[in-house]
């Protein structure tokens, strides 16, 4: 206890509030109204015609879709509470909205004071149908004709869309390079055809979520008749809607993967009741420690027996439950049986977490955790193609819905069951899905985190996530050996942070009431002369593979490095 102390803080009070000087903020020039009317005139008479030929192609379809899509709208700039002018708008269904701050300047929309930086604005995303977009058609030809118009009458509180016209940069539906060509699941697809000899590829469906309950089966019930015609199924779906979450985990033949990898244009791709189509089964482990890497572990002294109830939960993949470290100190719960299929070899993950969560850092750590630990796995073990053991999310769950379960199996009653474990007040989570790194949108998983921490009081440990490629200095190794220590420091800082948009935070590493943790270049354990360990640094860094970025609304992520 004397390395880590209680704290103790003083009695919350109010404080009161210093009027500080901000700095002067230089408004972006934008064009004005009349070459606003010159500019938006193509774009919105692409969109009308884009509505009337998606209505004619629907008009055939036997899925008898009431044609809707996803309007996008970017501003330079920002217009607060514009989903409430959306809202006035019958049949005009707001999805979200997220900041943009890397807009290209151009001769309409400009920094006065510097033209070549870029620029801030938001993105609004809306579902809309035919008469939906006539309405704010309607609204537009009125603001040509008069630019001093008023909202009043059955046109009060639209007057936030005026603002949206006179800063708009751009207005598109969201398509096929929005669902499928930006999430990176082509990759996936590609390499699995390649490595793999399997008939059958799973993959999720991430719906736009309606507030209207109608609404959400039709659009699933759309999508599952589109899957089915492509000779696959739907396995699962799952939607909370607290989390405006709607998703649906299908299984497509490999002959249906390869029509959509040569040509994406494919009915199911351009349903627009779909927002993205994720791969599933995210990694957590690929790597096993090798038998001289153990050797220099110390054996534990004895200790006492854990006591009363967990205040400790892992959720990873299933642990070694007789490991020397772990043995009578993990409450085990395994209600989907995922142990029966996790041989010993490949229990690697989660037997480190639990171990970590046990006892720390086993080179200088002498205590244990004296209450023990709730473990449920939600991963699985398989085999790649060079025959390691890859620890990973079920390729036939949905890892939102089972996380979903899984927490709500802690604290309330399941089945007739009692909650299992209550009594837990931190959860590690120390998986990423690197098929999500952090980019504007939170994540599902992020989200459910957040409102799960909410709901039962609990706090979220989560990693960064790690991107496992090799890391290259830049330089000949042997430059890079030579250089003085600092200069070596920062030769890896510019080759990091030249690198930083692929070394993002992976999902759910941008949780905002989660903990984030970044992993360090070294700990207290002695290398061995076999070790792949590169001297980075001559202080306690962070790792080349950890992830780090801007989190949420550009929130300082990791919160803490270990």
């Amino acid at each position: 206890m004397a390395r880590l102390p209680l704290l103790f803080f003083p009695q919350p009070g109010q404080a009161s509030k210093n009027n500080l000087k901000s700095a002067p903020i230089t408004r972006p020039h934008t064009p004005g109204a009349d070459r606003q009317a010159e500019r938006l005139a193509p774009k919105l008479t692409a969109l009308e015609k884009s509505f009337e030929d998606r209505r004619l192609e629907l008009q055939s379809s036997p899925d008898g879709i009431d044609p809707e899509q996803v309007l996008v709208l970017e501003t330079v700039g920002r217009v607060d509470e514009f989903y409430k002018a959306v809202s006035k708008i019958p049949e005009l269904d707001w999805l979200g909205e997220y900041d943009v701050n890397q807009i290209a300047p151009d001769e309409d929309f400009f920094n006065t004071d510097n033209p070549a930086k870029q620029l801030g604005g938001r993105v609004y995303l809306m579902m809309s149908n035919q008469r939906a977009l006539q309405q704010m058609l309607s609204l537009w030809d009125r603001f040509q004709r008069d630019r001093k118009m008023k909202f009043k009458g059955a046109d009060y509180g639209l007057a936030k869309i005026k603002s949206v016209f006179l800063l708009l940069k751009d207005i598109r539906r969201w398509g096929v390079k929005d669902r499928l060509l930006e999430s990176e699941l082509m990759a996936g697809w590609i390499e699995d055809l390649e490595y793999y000899s399997t008939q059958l590829v799973d993959v999720e469906i991430e719906l736009w979520f309606r507030s209207n309950e109608q609404q959400r089966n039709l659009a699933e019930q759309a999508v599952a008749a589109q899957v089915q015609r492509l000779n696959g199924k739907v396995i699962t779906s799952s939607t909370i809607p607290e989390i405006c979450y709607h998703s649906i985990l299908a299984e497509l033949p490999r002959g249906s993967i390869d029509q959509l990898i040569s040509d994406p244009n494919v009915e199911l791709v351009r349903n627009d009741a779909i927002m993205l189509f994720r791969p599933t089964g995210q990694m957590a482990s690929k790597r096993q420690p090798a038998p001289d890497e153990l050797t220099t572990i110390p054996s534990p002294q004895p200790q006492q027996s854990p006591e009363g109830a967990p205040v400790v939960a892992v959720l990873d993949g299933c642990p070694l439950l007789n490991h020397q470290v772990l043995a009578d100190r993990i409450l085990f719960d395994d209600p989907d049986d995922f142990a029966s299929n996790y041989p010993t070899p490949a229990r690697s993950h989660g037997t480190a977490m639990c171990s970590l969560v046990v006892r720390g850092d086993l080179s200088v750590s002498t205590s244990y955790l004296n209450t023990p630990v709730y473990v449920r796995p939600i991963l699985q073990p398989r085999q790649d193609h060079n025959d390691r053991w890859v620890e990973e999310v079920p390729q036939r769950v949905l890892l939102v819905d089972l996380i979903h379960r899984s927490v709500r199996r802690m604290f309330e009653s399941d089945g007739g069951q009692p909650a299992v474990a209550a009594s837990v007040k931190v959860i590690n989570l120390s998986i990423g899905d690197p098929y999500r790194p952090f980019d504007h949108f939170l994540s599902p998983l992020a989200k459910l985190l957040d409102w799960l921490s909410e709901k039962y009081q609990v706090l979220f440990v989560v990693s960064a996530g790690n991107h496992a490629r090799d890391f290259h200095p830049g330089m000949p190794l042997t430059d890079f050996r030579a250089l003085a220590p600092a200069a070596r420091e920062s030769q890896v800082f510019n080759v990091l942070f030249a690198d930083a948009r692929n070394r993002r935070l992976l999902s759910p590493a941008e949780s905002v009431n989660a903990i984030t943790v970044g992993a360090t270049h070294c700990d207290s354990s002695t290398p061995t002369p076999a070790s792949r360990l590169e001297e980075l640094y001559a202080s306690r860094l962070g790792s080349p593979i950890s992830a780090f970025g801007s989190g949420y609304r550009r929130a300082i992520k990791p919160d803490v490095m270990r």
